[in-house]
């Protein structure tokens, strides 16, 4: 996306998210899990420079995804082995010059031909009601080995609905691993009392599920990209959470392991009577 036409909240919003997922599948060993939360349009897969053996899980509603896909098939445009949702969302509240930075962006994105890098695997994995728990190891997600996690743009209708991803996301995110993106401001507003601020309900949300947050001001994205914010109001809360808790299947595995050496302790017990 070219940053010189662009100073938009969620422009800044997607540019920043971007970033740190590239800095973390490429810097830190291990992760090369990514979950995208996402209203099923999300184009990262395919523009972004993912390293080899990265596994982007794309979990977003199963009719949007479909018809994106559709969409990207009448088009025409390769995509080797996976599907695509070649379509761009625009924020009701977008300005016209963050329109056209982006409609540009699309069009040469979609002139090369949308495909995703050698050597990494897309997966769609619908929002069943079974939960994302399940549907996410359904495709293969391991929770014994590091994650990234993402939200932006996936339909939140409660402050209830967004507790259960962020439950889900904590039980299935290992000790260290991230988790990242947009909420709208209003989940926050719905729970702040007259003594508490949106840092103060964010921090006992996210540490009550295990997680240490920060809010990440637009402003001071837009400072260091040396831009300035655009007018306007934006009601989303960017934020990055580091998970602080073992994952289930962490938990899960030491327990088997330290059965193993207890029984065995048992077993050279029996034997030396």
């Amino acid at each position: 996306m070219d940053m010189r036409q662009c100073s938009h909240h969620y422009c800044l919003a997607t540019k920043f998210i971007d970033d740190k997922l590239l800095r973390t599948v490429n810097h830190i060993d291990g992760v090369n899990q990514v979950v995208l939360l996402t209203d099923g349009m999300d184009t990262r897969p395919y523009r972004l420079s993912w390293p080899p053996s990265t596994v982007i899980f794309d979990l977003s509603p199963e009719r949007v995804f479909r018809s994106a896909a559709e969409k990207l098939a009448v088009q025409k445009i390769v995509i080797g082995t996976s599907n695509c949702a070649d379509i761009v969302w625009f924020p009701p509240c977008c300005c016209l010059s963050w329109k056209s930075s982006v409609q540009q962006e699309h069009h040469n994105f979609s002139r090369v031909g949308a495909k995703i890098p050698r050597n990494c695997i897309f997966l769609h994995v619908p929002m069943e009601p079974s939960g994302i728990q399940q549907s996410l190891r359904a495709k293969g997600f391991n929770g014994n080995r590091p994650s990234i996690w993402v939200i932006q743009g996936l339909p939140v209708m409660t402050l209830a609905s967004f507790e259960e991803v962020l439950f889900s996301v904590s039980n299935m995110a290992t000790n260290g691993s991230f988790f990242l993106g947009e909420l709208p401001a209003w989940l926050a507003e719905t729970e702040i009392g007259i003594k508490s601020s949106t840092g103060q309900w964010m921090e006992k949300l996210f540490m009550s599920n295990g997680f240490r947050v920060d809010i990440i001001g637009y402003d001071d994205i837009a400072r260091n990209l040396g831009k300035q914010l655009a007018q306007g109001d934006y009601k989303n809360i960017l934020f990055v959470a580091e998970q602080l808790q073992f994952s289930d299947d962490q938990m899960e595995t030491w327990r088997r392991e330290f059965q193993r050496v207890e029984e065995q302790g048992d077993e050279e017990g029996f034997e030396e009577l």
